[in-house]
């Protein structure tokens, strides 16, 4: 009866052990921490290999086995307590942008636990990828109510950028493809833009030129210019550089701002007058009809 309880006894610690995530060979093998068997602090060249182990109250060493390989790295003493111990060992001389397995393995005199399955770690690569940024703008010098085209290109970073303008304009701004573009900026003063991808940024500036405009011209003209009743003169006007154009004094209205013609009969001497507007400010003339 005695050896029936020592083998239930033994069924039980093992299935305790499998569903703890240990592979034991008997009941009081060393028990594995599920997770612990990770790789740290990984350069180019080096990597630091972490385990923790439960040495169930019999004297456990531990080591961590590399590349499906049997040598034993980083032998440690995790001494014969009931608590998980934690060990690592410092893996050097890798090849950068190498990938390597390795497993924690722990012993006692009741059997050989390892961590399952194997887990990986790949070294930093040699040189890795430095982001540059480069924005252009062409043309870089426009006057105002021209174009200017935005383009970039980017290396070492192929996720979205943000573009940002001082002063703002929503023509640029908010996130960009990092190989995206061109576009097309319409900016009424000079402006600068930036594009930044993985925090490196690069900006370039559209000087904006104010275009001077000439104010306009203005000359009205009646012939004849004195006439008797009941006789008519043609009032003739020419116009430069007007947007609009507007008759008062003996006649009203909207006029052609490019010039024209226009035949009056006042019964009293009459004066005739014509302002024209435009992008540089405003001009008038007059012309009087004698009678």
């Amino acid at each position: 009866m005695q050896n029936i309880y020592k083998k239930v006894f033994s069924v039980v610690m093992v299935l305790g052990a499998f569903l703890l995530g240990a592979s034991p060979a008997f009941a009081f093998s060393p028990s594995f921490q599920l997770g612990s068997a990770v790789a740290t602090n990984i350069t180019q060249t080096s990597a630091t290999l972490n385990g923790t182990f439960n040495p169930n109250g019999l004297a456990t060493t531990a080591w961590f086995e590399i590349d499906n390989g049997g040598i034993h790295y980083g032998t440690t003493n995790l001494l014969n307590g009931n608590n998980d111990v934690p060990y690592s060992y410092q893996l050097n001389n890798l090849a950068p942008g190498s990938n390597h397995t390795f497993r924690a393995v722990a012993q006692n005199s009741d059997g050989t636990t390892s961590s399952f399955p194997w887990s990986s770690f790949t070294t930093l690569p040699n040189n890795p990828p430095q982001t540059t940024v480069s924005l252009f703008a062409s043309p870089n010098s426009i006057q105002a109510g021209q174009s200017s085209q935005l383009s970039w290109s980017v290396t070492g970073w192929t996720g979205n950028c943000t573009a940002t303008a001082f002063p703002g304009t929503s023509q640029w701004s908010g996130s960009k493809l990092w190989n995206g573009g061109p576009v097309t900026v319409s900016p009424n003063q000079t402006t600068t833009y930036t594009l930044t991808c993985n925090g490196v940024s690069d900006s370039t500036t559209v000087e904006v030129t104010q275009v001077q405009q000439d104010p306009p011209f203005v000359d009205l003209t009646a012939n004849p210019a004195s006439i008797q009743q009941g006789q008519s003169s043609m009032l003739s006007w020419t116009v430069s550089n007007a947007n609009s154009c507007t008759a008062s004094g003996g006649w009203s209205g909207s006029k052609n701002k490019n010039g024209g013609s226009q035949t009056v009969s006042p019964w009293t001497t009459t004066t005739y007058i014509i302002t024209c507007t435009g992008a540089g400010g405003s001009a008038s003339d007059s012309a009087t009809v004698t009678v």
